[in-house]
């Protein structure tokens, strides 16, 4: 038995009269048609007698719910009626009246909360979620400005807006979202999922219309709780009265007008000659449906059915069109007549076979036979990608043995998505896909179970498949990279969408063979550099980071120094993976030159570059102690060669209200040795290297002279600095010489990275405009700078 459903009694389907046999045929039809079920949950008589997923899918991860949030919400307002907080038949612009700028027409002004409820509000037209989602202004003002044609209470117009009004309403009169509203009075007593979230519009309310994410048997929850009328194990958490209103007919015979993406046109309106859909009848946020039941629907597959007659409750999640009801015809032509009929002969063996299938499911896709194909490294590298409607830039790929690196910078930043063969790789990525993907495109990404596939090859062409299934929403990808003599071609398609299945085709063209100097050879370098190209010299470090971090944190100056070249269209040399830090040497495992030979070896470095006339050096330091040195060398090497050559330390690059973002109004407490940034970074580029279990914080300072000690650089006396040449263990035991990890994730290393990377890039193309000998004249032509390099 999961976590997840032991809060819910369990029986097997003959033990409420219901023969297995019936589920596994149902099982058969899904796989037979392949529709793309993610969770099946049948609760039947007080007991739940299926709960099936699809993996990747699971018990545990929730699921975007899209309009099952209406009935949520419902449950919001039933509750503020009960509390006297509001009655359904308030005015609805009485309760935004510094929304209204003009004056109301006549049907605006009769509009009330239960006209919201019905989705009978007079609007002409319903606003979809999708729609709203690219709208950055206030969601209540666009809801209050648009036409009313009809009299409201009259025509039935589904409309997410008005279900977004009721969350507002809610909020408005209770002092709270609606989130945390339910979340004391019906969420914590039916121990509902603490994952559950919620979106907020731009008002910060709620979206009562879509946007609630919850684990399945959340939902199936929400069924049993209308089912036994607002009855959860002997307690009444909501009115029954409001649930038999909410769940009855209050319009009969609705018509669903036909869906664009953005809006549900009105009754009367047709769009590319589709039919429009009717239904048996709509309640408070709730479908009326066959066979005296009645839902909670969402798009692209999320039901919730109530059978009241057979006291079941039927609860899927997956990633279906709109009008594919083939999942509905199995529920209402073979289960239910099912349900309670009998256990059928050879219940128990048939129930075991049942419960051994169900172990076993999994989607269509599944990342069998992928594994990597080494003579297709030739593919590996950066594109440049031509001009195109989706902001994209720069694609580059690599492959290991065990997975697919993809990367890809558009206007949005840079995103990431690790795909194995032969097996799904879990990561969260902000990778850009709302067109797709019906307009979501949430800031703290979305999780994806990635897998990869060489296909046959074909002629010259070598064609790379990914699936991208976006684990807690219903949308999967299928990526497509078609590789031919330097060239590439992306296509990207979607399983279900509220518009376009696909993207149009995206076409690069291959940056470099490489960008690291290590891998070239001497005659590919001199090629390479007869284009004009900054080389980064990158600095890094092995000494104690922490308990819980790597020593060798020259890694991340290496890994995000090749990220910068693929991107900046640079070279990046080898790094020096040791640097100059004496108050390290007590720590053992460390490794720290002297100050005199860190100022030879990078001397030689830059020289060996300069010898040959390659002047645009960029020092990428990520050992802040090297920086004096490292001024030292580069003067000496100006006064001596005439040569200017800048250096950043990369982990100085992040500004202050990016530090806020990430951290809070208290980031400075996070922000030194051990703690941030390098944890979250480690997490993100090497997260198999991090032991989060041996975290330590900073301990209290002693005293050295009985002056109290404030780090390496000495102490204070009477409030002012006084230098002494302590070791690092002497400050803390733990090497934690400032900050902390305990908000360090990886989420957080890659927002880091990809702004690092960002603005390194652009520095680079910067200092291609400059003579490194004479930095202070006017901007090069591509002509000069080539004419230089000559």
């Amino acid at each position: 038995m999961n976590m997840i459903s032991q809060t819910l009694p369990r029986a097997m389907p003959h033990m409420r009269g219901t023969n297995p046999a019936v589920i596994l045929s149902v099982l058969d039809e899904i796989e037979r048609e392949n529709i793309e079920l993610h969770s099946l949950l049948i609760w039947q008589d007080g007991a739940l007698i299926t709960d099936a997923y699809w993996a990747p899918f699971s018990a545990e991860r929730p699921h975007m719910m899209h309009s099952v949030t209406k009935s949520f919400t419902s449950m919001a307002v039933g509750l503020a009626v009960a509390d006297g907080l509001l009655s359904i038949d308030d005015q609805v612009i009485n309760f935004f009246p510094e929304h209204l700028h003009e004056m109301p027409d006549a049907n605006l002004q009769a509009m009330r909360v239960r006209h919201l409820l019905t989705m009978t509000s007079g609007h002409g037209r319903g606003i979809s979620g999708g729609s709203w989602r690219r709208i950055k202004t206030s969601w209540i003002e666009d809801f209050l400005k648009q036409p009313t044609p009809f009299i409201p209470g009259e025509t039935f117009v589904y409309d997410s807006a008005a279900s977004y009004m009721l969350s507002a309403i809610v909020q408005k009169v209770s002092g709270r979202p609606i989130h945390d509203y339910l979340k004391e009075r019906i969420f914590k007593p039916m121990a509902m999922s603490a994952t559950m979230d919620w979106d907020k519009g731009t008002d910060g309310v709620n979206t009562g219309g879509n946007g609630l994410s919850c684990t399945s048997e959340d939902m199936l929850k929400l069924g049993i709780l209308h089912l036994q009328g607002g009855e959860w194990q002997g307690k009444q958490l909501l009115p029954r009265d409001w649930v038999e209103a909410a769940t009855a007919i209050q319009i009969r015979d609705v018509v669903l007008g036909v869906f664009t993406g953005d809006h549900y046109l009105g009754p009367d309106e047709l769009a590319d000659g589709e039919a429009i859909s009717k239904r048996e009848g709509y309640g408070y946020q709730w479908w009326r449906g066959p066979h005296n039941s009645f839902s909670a629907n969402g798009l692209f597959g999320q039901y919730c059915i109530i059978l009241p007659d057979q006291k079941t409750v039927v609860a899927f999640t997956g990633g279906l069109a709109d009008s594919d009801r083939r999942v509905h015809q199995l529920i209402y032509e073979r289960l239910l007549p099912a349900l309670g009929s009998g256990a059928g002969e050879n219940a128990i063996e048939t129930a075991s076979a049942l419960q051994a299938r169900l172990v076993n499911l999994h989607i269509a896709t599944k990342p069998d036979g992928g594994k990597a194909d080494l003579a297709a490294d030739a593919c590996c590298g950066a594109y440049r990608i031509s001009g195109n409607d989706q902001g994209v830039a720069i694609v580059c790929f690599m492959q290991d043995a065990d997975a697919v690196q993809f990367t890809m910078q558009d206007q949005a930043g840079i995103h990431h998505i690790r795909a194995g063969f032969g097996h799904f790789i879990e990561t969260v990525t902000s990778m850009s896909g709302a067109r797709l993907h019906h307009s979501y495109q949430p800031e703290k990404g979305l999780r994806v179970a990635a897998c990869a596939r060489w296909l046959p090859q074909s002629g010259e062409n070598r064609v790379l498949e990914m699936e991208w299934v976006f684990i807690e929403t219903a949308f999967r990808d299928t990526v497509r990279l078609t590789f031919r003599q330097g060239q590439l071609q992306l296509d990207r398609q979607v399983n279900v969408n509220s518009s376009e299945l696909s993207l149009p085709a995206l076409h690069g063209i291959r940056i470099e063979d490489q960008t690291r100097i290590s891998d070239m050879t001497h005659r590919a370098f001199a090629q390479r550099m007869k284009k004009p190209s900054v080389v980064l010299i990158p600095l890094g470090s092995q000494e104690e980071q922490g308990p819980h971090a790597p020593m060798g944190d020259f890694m991340l100056t290496d890994r995000l120094a090749q990220m910068c070249a693929e991107v900046g269209g640079g070279l990046t040399a080898p790094t020096l993976p040791f640097g100059y830090a004496d108050f390290f040497r007590a720590m053992s495992g460390g490794v720290q030159l002297r100050a005199e030979t860190f100022c030879a070896v990078l001397e030689d470095m830059l020289v060996s570059y300069l010898e040959h006339g390659h002047e645009h050096l960029l020092i990428f330091n990520g050992h802040s102690t090297n920086a004096f040195l490292i001024d030292q060398v580069c003067r000496k090497i100006r006064r001596e060669r005439d040569v200017i050559i800048p250096c950043v330390n990369i982990w100085k690059l992040i500004p202050d209200r990016l530090w806020r973002n990430l951290y809070g109004e208290h980031s400075a407490q996070f922000r030194g040795h051990g703690g941030e940034p390098l944890t979250s970074v480690y997490m993100h580029l090497f997260p198999h290297l991090v032991r989060p279990d041996w975290l330590s914080e900073c301990q209290p300072r002693g005293s050295v002279f009985g002056l109290p000690v404030k780090g390496v650089s000495g102490a204070d006396f009477e409030g002012l600095p006084v230098q002494f040449p302590l070791n690092c263990d002497e400050v803390d035991a733990n090497g934690m010489l400032g900050g902390s990890a305990s908000q360090a994730s990886a989420a957080k290393g890659k927002i880091i990275c990809d702004h690092i990377v960002g603005y390194t890039s652009r520095l680079m193309q910067q200092l291609l405009h400059y003579d490194p000998r004479n930095p202070l004249q006017t901007t090069q032509t591509p002509e000069q700078r080539e004419q230089n390099y000559a």
